[in-house]
């Protein structure tokens, strides 16, 4: 679910089923595919509840540069299967990992932690 990417030729395919539904009901019996930004593929041969519009360019703040946060208008937002935007979430990642990033190794505390063990 709430996953953003390329559909390319032939989407979720597997040997022996028809790509799409087919192909998850043969490989994910009972599997859940809702939430998901499928670009380019054919809503038809997928459940309901999936996103195939758009394009990479233009969900994007800066694709060509690598920069994947959602732009303002992307067909992401909003789009996840409990409303929320459908791919990871970069700024809250970004935010996390800046000081990772900008190469600041200063030691944090250990968190607690208590082990038992029972015989």
């Amino acid at each position: 679910t709430n996953n953003a990417l390329r559909h390319s030729q032939y989407g979720i395919n597997g040997d022996g089923f028809a790509w799409g539904t087919s192909t998850i009901a043969g490989y994910f019996p009972g599997g859940v595919v809702r939430g998901n930004w499928l670009q380019g593929g054919t809503a038809s041969r997928y459940p309901a509840g999936n996103t195939f519009s758009g394009t990479f360019a233009s969900a994007f703040v800066d694709q060509s540069q690598g920069d994947y946060r959602l732009s303002a208008s992307s067909v992401l937002v909003g789009a996840a299967a409990d409303g929320g935007n459908i791919g990871a979430d970069l700024e809250t990642l970004l935010n996390g990992t800046s000081r990772v990033v900008q190469g600041d190794a200063t030691p944090r505390p250990k968190t607690p932690t208590s082990l038992r063990i029972s015989r």
